[in-house]
Parts: structure tokens; C-alpha cells; sequence
């Protein structure tokens, strides 16, 4: 993105603020969900954010990433994801619609790799 790169003419601040409106929304769409998906993908994005937040620092490679993090106080993607999962979860709690409340009730916990009860839809129209 060309806004982003190191001789682009925006501030620290601008080149921060367009990767939080447009980069992060594309990195963190519907992380909301991802609870099964395996580190691996969470670090690769993880990665690109690293990147991206050397490039709009113009950050040489020795300055840790924890110190990119700080100073530009953007979380990592995996603290993001958990505290975007727990909102959620939390606003689907609340909800209006029962149909939506269940799905926030966890199944039972079973030793199963594929327990039965996970396979079924409840029944929404209870006899």
C-alpha cells in the first residue's frame, strides 16, 4: 500500500490510523469464530502485522517487535482475537433472540473427538 511504505509523505500518526481503518479490519474479519483454527494461521497474521508495522515505523529490523507493539499501542493479533471473542460471547448472551442465546450455552464436555450431540441442530419449536 503505498501510503504505508517508507516514503510515503503521512505522519506516524496517518500511516497508524489508515492501518487500523482498513489493513486490521481485513486481518481480524471474523475472528470472532476462529477457535478452531490452528496457531499457525494466527501467526501468519500475526506476521503480516509485524511487517506492516515495521514498514509504517520505518523500523529497522533490530528494534524488537514488542517495542513496535508498544510504542504504536496496537495489540498482537491473538490478544485482539481473544478479547474480540469474549465481546462476542458476550453479546450473544445478551441478546434478544432465544434462538441466538443457545448457541452461546457450551455442549457437554465428552472424550469424543466428534461427540453426537455437536452433529444435531436443537429443536427451535420445543414439543
Amino acid at each position: 500500500m503505498p501510503l504505508l511504505k517508507r516514503t510515503s509523505m503521512l505522519n506516524l500518526r496517518n500511516k497508524r490510523l489508515v492501518y487500523l481503518q482498513f489493513l486490521r479490519p481485513l486481518l481480524l474479519y471474523a475472528c470472532e469464530v476462529w477457535g478452531a483454527t490452528s496457531t499457525r494461521n494466527i501467526n501468519n497474521l500475526q506476521l503480516l502485522q509485524n511487517r506492516a508495522l515495521r514498514i509504517i515505523a520505518s523500523a529497522p529490523v533490530y528494534i524488537p517487535r514488542r517495542v513496535l507493539h508498544d510504542d504504536l499501542r496496537i495489540p498482537s493479533i491473538p490478544n485482539q482475537i481473544r478479547k474480540n471473542s469474549v465481546n462476542f460471547q458476550k453479546s450473544v448472551r445478551l441478546h434478544s433472540n432465544p434462538s441466538i442465546q443457545h448457541q452461546a450455552d457450551p455442549g457437554p464436555s465428552t472424550t469424543y473427538r466428534f461427540p453426537h450431540l455437536a452433529t444435531q441442530c436443537p429443536s427451535l419449536f420445543p414439543d
